[in-house]
């Protein structure tokens, strides 16, 4: 491997993996927030759900440094072309818990929103079927990457990963469009739920105002991780700057389901 392609394919997942750490101080942070001030207004199901996400983050940031230390002290000190050899456990685990950690977020979203409509009486009803592509997009994007960790598993390597480019290509890009749009229905089920819940009192308006922003921001975050992260792994195949936009998804939709 010559220096410019190392520098090219290493400097930009270093610097993937540096975010990725920061948005999980961010998502831990906000985490450990809500369980000392506003867990115990929730539900056990909701709590349980806040607590998945957290250990599935963790594990992702896990995996993430593992294989960093693996490429820039073990393998480096080895053989600096045995660090697109394999492919160990730690690139499986760290693309499984992004499939997880969006697949639970976004099921989540499913079921309240679910919930909410069926207490809405007939105006609900509509509401009500938006958790159905929620549910179906988040299990499309889920499959697409469980099929990706099947066909890196069964490569084994890098280099025999890189035969199977346009195959891999299409179901990353199938997980990544089937993330941003699910994320969107999910806003524009959000903004239904506070658009119709106005009381006419001024101060509560102002508050479903600030939410109805916080939904248009969320959904912009998640969702243009998951384009950026698809034009990224298309048109910079020499880098892995992909990466960055992909891994700190998982903690955006972490700090998503915490701060709603």
């Amino acid at each position: 491997m010559s220096r410019e392609i190392f520098a090219d394919k290493r400097g930009s997942q270093l610097i993937s993996f540096m975010f990725n750490n920061a948005f999980y101080g961010i998502a831990m942070s906000m985490s450990i927030h809500y369980f000392r001030h506003h867990a115990y207004r929730d539900t056990l199901k909701t709590m349980l759900v806040v607590c998945i996400l957290a250990v599935s983050a963790t594990l992702q940031v896990l995996f993430v440094n593992y294989q960093m230390f693996s490429i820039f002290v073990d393998l480096f000190e080895k053989n600096m072309d045995r660090i697109d050899g394999d492919i160990n456990f730690s690139v499986l685990g760290k693309y499984t818990t992004v499939s997880f950690t969006a697949f639970v977020a976004q099921m989540f979203y499913a079921s309240r929103i679910w919930s909410i409509g069926r207490n809405m009486g007939y105006t609900g009803r509509r509401l009500k079927l938006l958790s159905i592509p929620v549910a179906l997009l988040s299990s499309t994007q889920l499959g697409a990457g469980i099929a990706q960790i099947i066909v890196m598993q069964s490569s084994v390597t890098f280099k025999s990963l890189e035969q199977k480019s346009l195959q891999i290509t299409e179901i990353f890009a199938t997980q990544c469009v089937a993330t941003a749009i699910c994320d969107i229905v999910v806003a524009v089920s959000i903004l239904f739920i506070l658009r119709t819940s106005h009381s006419g009192i001024r101060r509560t308006d102002s508050l479903l105002e600030i939410l109805i922003k916080y939904a248009i921001q969320r959904a912009a975050a998640t969702s243009i991780c998951g384009f950026l992260t698809i034009l990224l792994f298309e048109y910079t195949k020499s880098t892995y700057f992909f990466h960055l936009p992909c891994l700190i998804n998982t903690h955006c939709h972490v700090i998503s389901v915490v701060s709603l």
